[in-house]
């Protein structure tokens, strides 16, 4: 919790505990000069949050590890470390999508003020299109396209099933695969989410521009 004490000077008196009026001048009436006060803000320091499993993502099997009986499940283990990468990947790709559903959002403020913007950016998505001026849409057929394609992308990095952990692969052993869903993925396959949602962000502050050029040119007429 921060908390404020409040100061003041006065050339005729000492340091003491009086506080002064709100307008800096001195609630004292034998003062003959108004006092003057520094208002200081002190912040405790927050404390370190207690992180069980250190600042990583922890899988639910380590937790299961943790609580139950070894022997009971001897057969499963999973590699925190190893997978941090991949979370770390798929992390940026998801953030740099929540960029490309605020400028969707933007875009909303101009065509239709009136609709709510804290809502999916696939139901952004489709209220830009049903408000977008047929002339803006009829220009950016493929962008359009671009950013819900990256949309139903970062659907699947949030909502499919994520697998991370050694596998059997051709009867090899390998230590660390991760699956979305059924497709095994790659640390390169989650730098193309990324680039796909950069390239997603690109494309809505394109159609941004072009909607407020559009908005602009009604005021000209």
């Amino acid at each position: 919790m921060s908390y404020r004490d409040r100061f003041y000077w006065r050339s005729d008196v000492n340091w003491s505990d009086e506080l002064p009026g709100l307008d800096g001048s001195s609630s004292c009436p034998s003062c003959s000069r108004p006092s003057f006060w520094l208002t200081v803000w002190v912040s405790d320091a927050e404390p370190e949050p207690q992180l069980p499993y250190g600042e990583q993502v922890v899988s639910w099997l380590t937790v299961l590890a943790d609580l139950a009986p070894p022997d009971d499940w001897a057969d499963l283990w999973h590699d925190d470390a190893t997978a941090g990468e991949f979370h770390r990947l798929r992390g940026l790709a998801l953030s740099q999508a929540s960029e490309a559903e605020a400028v969707l959002g933007e875009i909303l403020e101009i065509l239709a003020p009136h609709v709510r913007r804290d809502r999916p950016a696939g139901v952004l998505l489709k209220d830009v299109k049903t408000n977008l001026p047929s002339e803006v849409r009829a220009e950016f057929p493929e962008t359009l396209q671009l950013i819900e394609t990256a949309i139903r992308r970062r659907n699947r990095l949030v909502h499919d099933t994520i697998e991370i952990g050694p596998s059997w692969r051709d009867g090899q052993y390998v230590p660390m695969t991760v699956r979305l869903g059924s497709v095994e993925v790659s640390e390169a396959r989650l730098r193309d989410e990324i680039g796909l949602q950069q390239d997603a962000t690109r494309a809505a502050v394109m159609l941004l521009l072009a909607v407020d050029e559009w908005r602009r040119s009604l005021g000209d007429e």
